[in-house]
């Protein structure tokens, strides 16, 4: 589990500051069970189709941004 340095939140967005816990690592992050390289970006919808979420991973550091995006029309 990641460290949490830093977060920021409002109504629509969210933003967290992560510190790996395997921060000694040349690979200290995994998204959905894929070894990330030291500098990478994942953009993604979440399973609702509401929130994108913008993973940087950086070194031992990560930052998460959520954002609430409008609902799917039906």
């Amino acid at each position: 589990m990641a460290i949490e340095l830093y977060e920021i939140k409002s109504k629509k967005h969210i933003i967290k500051l992560l510190l790996s816990n395997d921060w000694r690592s040349l690979t200290p992050w995994k998204h959905n069970e894929i070894v990330q390289p030291y500098f990478s970006k994942v953009s993604e919808l979440s399973e609702s189709k509401l929130v994108h979420f913008t993973h940087w991973y950086i070194g031992p550091f990560a930052v998460l941004s959520g954002k609430w995006v409008a609902r799917p029309q039906t």
